[in-house]
């Protein structure tokens, strides 16, 4: 995981930029922008180690993966309350 973050870090280097730069804003509704390629696609890969740490079977989609770690969030909120 260290060396896939690494890299990120390293892409963020030679790229150049600011983080709205080479992060971009693929959601928005006027203007949207890319995220840069390269980063894209080593984020993808630590996307994927992240989410094997998590359900080695993987997630179906977004809302699987959210749903779980918002599970996880409000079990560790009910623990501190405790």
């Amino acid at each position: 995981m260290e060396k896939l973050i690494w890299n990120i870090i390293d892409i963020r280097d030679e790229e150049g930029g600011t983080l709205a730069e080479l992060y971009g804003s693929p959601l928005a509704s006027k203007s949207p922008k890319p995220m840069n390629s390269r980063l894209e696609e080593a984020h993808k890969e630590l996307d994927k180690l992240v989410d094997y740490a998590y359900k080695s079977s993987g997630f179906k989609d977004d809302n699987e993966r959210l749903s779980l770690l918002l599970d996880m969030y409000r079990k560790k909120v009910e623990e501190v309350k405790r």
